[in-house]
């Protein structure tokens, strides 16, 4: 997949809702039908290409889990250490701000 994907599916999503929004404002007919399944099959298509790029990103964040994990087991310590420096900062910065 591109990696420009998310930038062109949201640009196909936009024109295909501006295609619906102009076949409910016009008229019925044959046109309208063909129009109809026109949009019909383009939106699967897109569905099909949200669920594959959703499939791609879920595979990538397991992979980057299963890093994180192994990378804790074998230096627990100093992976304790960050946890605990992150939440000191965290609480000093939710206690400054209240």
């Amino acid at each position: 997949m591109k990696q420009n994907g998310g930038s062109q599916l949201s640009h196909e999503l936009k024109d295909l809702a501006e295609q619906a929004e102009a076949l409910v404002g016009g008229g019925g007919g044959e046109d309208a039908q063909e129009k109809a399944k026109e949009i019909r099959d383009r939106l699967a298509a897109a569905v099909e290409a949200i669920q594959e790029t959703f499939g791609v990103v879920e595979e990538r964040a397991g992979e980057g889990l299963k890093q994180v994990d192994k990378s804790i087991r074998e230096n627990p310590y100093p992976a304790l250490a960050i946890a605990l420096g992150v939440g000191v900062v965290a609480g000093l910065l939710l206690k400054r701000n209240k």
